[in-house]
């Protein structure tokens, strides 16, 4: 059993294109992110998305529309694999979990026994989730991946 769960959501194309910039959570507007959404509010739990351009966000940062097509595939894995490092990730569980390092532990050792100590549950519907599956389990995170949708 894992101390910390953190469910990662999948951004989509399906934009509100009409706002100059809007917290990431009100940007996405497909069926699938709006259903993931509710499904991870309703569970009071902390949770992230995953945007092939910014990365992991916070479901509050702000951000513009973007068009997905922007980004070749290789930029595109570049940019996800950035956002999910070891260190990017445990520094970002710290923050949306306001935690402090125990007295007498290392940061190094800090944030890899955090990742440990993590659950991740992918949702949604990306090719980017596929690579944060990997990407979380070399972390030596948990990782719950349902390929398409939301837990039932």
């Amino acid at each position: 059993m894992s101390k910390y769960n953190v469910y990662l959501v999948a951004a989509s194309d399906v934009q509100d294109r009409e706002q100059t910039a809007c917290e990431a959570k009100e940007l996405y507007k497909s069926p699938m992110f709006c259903a993931c959404k509710t499904f991870v509010e309703v569970q009071e739990s902390p949770w992230l998305i995953l945007s092939d351009m910014h990365g992991v966000l916070w479901p509050d940062a702000m951000i513009a529309p973007y068009t997905p097509s922007q980004l070749s595939d290789d930029e595109r894995m570049v940019r996800v694999e950035r956002a999910l490092n070891h260190d990017v990730i445990a520094n970002t569980l710290i923050s949306i979990l306001g935690m402090s390092p125990p007295a007498g532990t290392t940061a190094a050792n800090w944030r890899k026994s955090l990742m440990k100590d993590t659950t991740f549950t992918l949702l949604g519907e990306s090719d980017s989730l596929g690579m944060a599956m990997t990407e979380l389990t070399l972390a030596g995170a948990k990782v719950n991946f349902q390929h398409k949708g939301i837990p039932a």
